[in-house]
């Protein structure tokens, strides 16, 4: 699809941000585990939210926070790898927009030309 971090909502509520590598550790949980990967695939996504209830890689930022702030946020959280972006910063409000850590990669690269 070319998006990396899937907002999950659970009525209307952000509940968590599903990404590859979590997709990645889920299924090497699963071969660790003796699992089979089919039963794995077959599991709803919310089931494996609140398994691996991991918030410290996601934000939520109201639409007025500024590139600088939030730049500042992958600073100081090395494990951040999306800032959700809504109306008022609030959970409840569907995403605007979405700045991932390959957003802010191709930002820094842009910015070392000027």
């Amino acid at each position: 699809t070319g998006y990396s971090n899937i907002p999950v909502y659970l009525e209307k509520v952000l509940i968590g941000v599903v990404n590859r590598k979590m997709m990645i550790d889920a299924m090497g949980r699963q071969i660790e585990n003796g699992g089979e990967i089919e039963s794995l695939l077959e599991q709803k996504v919310i089931d494996a939210l609140q398994v691996n209830a991991v918030t410290s890689h996601y934000e939520v930022v109201s639409h007025t926070a500024t590139i600088d702030q939030v730049l500042f946020m992958f600073q100081q959280n090395r494990k951040l790898s999306t800032v959700i972006i809504t109306k008022g910063g609030n959970y409840s409000q569907l995403p605007l927009g979405i700045i991932a850590t390959a957003d802010v990669i191709d930002m820094q690269n842009i910015l070392d030309k000027y």
